[in-house]
């Protein structure tokens, strides 16, 4: 069994961690409440691997968000919010 994580380590921060077991298609990305894309953190093919990865939302209004892991056959989705 492959083992993919997603880890908000503190979105205060907007820091992004994630652990890939095998090499794969990624693509994390922020929506809104809508459902409709804010945008997209990663959209690449990676190395098995940890990573980091930053959302700067300064341009973004405090509210509700998610953010959506999509990893080879993976995909892990949460509700995170936005403070200002």
């Amino acid at each position: 069994t492959l083992l993919y994580q997603l880890n908000i380590m503190s979105y205060y921060a907007g820091c992004n961690n994630y652990q890939l077991p095998t090499p794969c298609s990624v693509l994390l990305a922020i929506y809104n409440i809508n459902g409709r894309l804010v945008e997209t953190l990663v959209d690449d093919f990676q190395d098995a691997g940890q990573y980091v990865k930053q959302w700067n939302a300064t341009g973004y209004s405090s509210g509700v968000y998610f953010y959506r892991l999509v990893a080879g056959d993976y995909t892990d989705t949460h509700k995170m919010v936005l403070l200002k």
